[in-house]
């Protein structure tokens, strides 16, 4: 057989092995691009399947339309929508603990999902809260909003680690004014032997022993019945909290100094929290930074508008002392005080100071 004939047999025998090579390759391609198609079509349906139906409790300790709840109610919203109707959110407003330490321990515990409360109470599982208390801390609300959602926000809301307890983030409680049923404050002398309710620590006792009142530390469900009482003669909530508990009812002077912002911190169990998938403490947590951040702006709009309005109907008299270089300078012991016993605390306030 000549060299041209075997030349020709190779090749025509390439040719076969070739265009068999193509028709298995082409196939194999086939086959892949139908499994992509197919797996790409399922993805959604994996990662909807990866949410489980579940109903998360939440409690915090005001009544139904208060600040917390609303901040609750639009975190329910956010959850629902971004679970797609699986996680559900039952809201107990102030009608499962009045007390937001026993809130908080029963977060610690897995008896409770989640709460919604005030950083004032919560310094006995996170020291470092108290110094958000500091008098005079923050410029504005614009201001709140830069510290919370920065690194300083961040590394508070970490430390809760330590007791067990997952923060995800902070929400509103407002800007503290002074409330009281004895007479207007013009002035810091007006603050004298006024004896007033104050939150659970020692900052916030610290704070009214320097302006020249008697603080009395009482759990938040027992301030009403420690005004009619007589125990004390006054409250600092602001005003939006303040009209929706009643206390406004018995204490018609507002003194509008700002004196200091009292955040809310969105509290989760252990418990919860170990049992959420990935996805799922997405979705926990976004709804609870969102909802933080959009109660924050509506309250400090509600806030106003309120105050202007019962203003006009002359159910309360609003003063706005006009001596607060006084006011921050009989605090300033009390900054002198907690740096000594917290030397790590200046620099955090520092960077406060320096946040724009």
């Amino acid at each position: 057989m000549s060299s041209n004939s075997l030349r020709s047999i190779f090749q025509n025998a390439k040719g076969i092995v070739i265009m068999k090579f193509k028709g298995i390759h082409s196939a194999l391609m086939i086959m892949f691009v139908i499994a992509a198609g197919f797996f790409c079509t399922i993805a959604p349906a994996a990662s909807e399947a990866a949410v489980t139906a579940r109903t998360i409790k939440l409690a915090h300790v005001l009544p139904p339309d208060s600040n917390f709840d609303i901040g609750a109610q639009k975190f329910r919203e956010l959850v629902d929508k971004a679970s797609k109707g699986k996680i559900k959110v039952e809201i107990y407003a102030g009608d499962m603990t009045t007390d937001e330490v026993e809130a908080a321990e029963m977060v610690r515990s897995g008896n409770l999902d989640m709460a919604w409360t005030s950083t004032g109470s919560l310094s006995a599982f996170v020291k470092d809260l108290m110094l958000l208390d500091m008098p005079f801390l923050f410029r504005d609300t614009n201001h709140v909003n830069k510290v919370l959602m920065g690194p300083v926000g961040e590394n508070l809301l970490k430390q809760f680690d330590a007791s067990h307890i997952k923060a995800l983030a902070f929400s509103e409680d407002g800007w503290r004014e002074i409330t009281n049923n004895k007479r207007p404050i013009n002035s810091l002398a007006d603050m004298k032997g006024l004896k007033l309710r104050t939150m659970m620590n020692d900052m916030n006792a610290d704070m009214y022993k320097a302006l020249g009142a008697v603080p009395t530390p009482i759990p938040s469900g027992e301030i009403y019945s420690s005004i009619q009482t007589g125990l004390v003669s006054g409250q600092d909530n602001g005003v939006y909290v303040a009209n929706s508990v009643g206390y406004l009812a018995i204490q018609p002077y507002v003194c509008m100094i700002q004196h200091f912002y009292s955040s809310g911190v969105v509290l989760a169990s252990e418990k919860l929290w170990n049992n959420l998938n990935a996805e799922e403490r997405k979705i926990v947590k976004d709804a609870a930074v969102a909802a933080g951040k959009d109660q924050r702006e509506w309250f400090w709009n509600t806030e106003m508008a309120l105050t202007k309005k019962l203003e006009k109907e002359k159910k309360i008299t609003v003063s706005y002392p006009k001596d607060r270089d006084a006011w921050v300078k009989a605090v300033q012991p009390v900054y002198a005080s907690y740096f000594k016993k917290y030397p790590h605390w200046k620099p955090i306030v520092d960077q406060i100071n320096k946040t724009k």
